[in-house]
């Protein structure tokens, strides 16, 4: 417990806060400009109540504003992933895995990954919904009930928005950690410093481009959607199509989680199966 407490700390320096700071002032611009754009900067946040809450998951819309999907899965390999590799390649590791072992040692870096990319995504989202509260409208949960056949992005989990709002910062907070978690054993294929630092950008491209393309490759299609990393990082939000196998957005978003889990976990024993065996 204790060395998982010196992970957390040495993910924590000076040099992450700047980056996580940078992130954030980026996330801020991207959503300023989407505004700007948009229907929401003619007048629609002053008559509208639900407007500035709306206008929150809406930023989160790939399709409309992909700048904070390319951003946060910049900062995703550099929270700690790079940390790890850096130190590996330095072999500053193998101190730390002679004292503890390498086994604790790359599980509790591991799951450290997760928690501190959680928190971090979780902060990120809370401080874009307070910057809006603050300067674009008052955000208020109405729960109002609306016409048939109109998609309401502030009850894409359940009607009461307040409790789809907590929904949806944990399930998406969740859904970036574990996308994290991939990026992390990927370390194994990709060794090179500079890209690593990159590969979240190419990463979350090849993720919601790709089972589009390939579907009609599959005996059954809408299994392919289910590899689009999509309802991870804006669960319900995205409804460029229907959800496959009929899905409602909480099990379309646990069964994508599902699948990505055990891709990280077989990617994790590759890494450490590799690092164990050829360090």
């Amino acid at each position: 417990m204790k060395q998982f407490f010196i992970l957390i700390k040495q993910a924590l320096n000076k040099e992450k806060i700047f980056i996580i700071l940078a992130i954030f002032g980026l996330l801020v611009i991207s959503m300023h400009y989407t505004y700007s754009q948009s229907v929401f900067s003619s007048g629609y946040m002053s008559y509208y109540k639900d407007a500035p809450l709306e206008f929150f998951y809406y930023i989160q819309l790939t399709g409309v504003n992909p700048f904070v999907l390319m951003i946060l899965m910049i900062l995703l390999p550099n929270l700690v992933s790079y940390h790890l590799l850096d130190m590996h390649q330095n072999q500053t590791t193998y101190f730390i895995e002679t004292r503890i072992g390498k086994k604790k040692y790359y599980l509790e870096t591991f799951i450290c990954n997760i928690l501190f990319t959680f928190i971090t995504i979780f902060i990120i989202e809370v401080g874009l919904l307070l910057v809006i509260h603050l300067f674009y409208g008052k955000v208020v949960f109405l729960s109002q009930n609306y016409p048939e056949g109109y998609y309401p992005l502030t009850q894409t989990i359940c009607h009461n928005e307040l409790i789809n709002l907590i929904l949806f910062l944990n399930l998406t907070s969740l859904g970036y950690a574990l996308l994290s978690s991939v990026l992390f054993s990927l370390q194994v294929f990709i060794s090179h410093k500079y890209i690593y630092r990159c590969l979240g950008v190419v990463f979350a491209i090849a993720l919601i481009v790709v089972p589009i393309l390939v579907m009609n490759y599959f005996p059954i299609k809408d299994l392919s959607v289910l590899f689009q990393i999509t309802p991870l990082i804006a669960v319900g939000v995205e409804q460029v199509r229907d959800n496959p196998f009929g899905l409602s957005n909480i099990l379309h978003y646990f069964a994508t989680f599902s699948i990505y889990t055990i891709i990280s976990f077989v990617l994790y024993k590759i890494l450490y199966d590799w690092r164990k065996y050829n360090d």
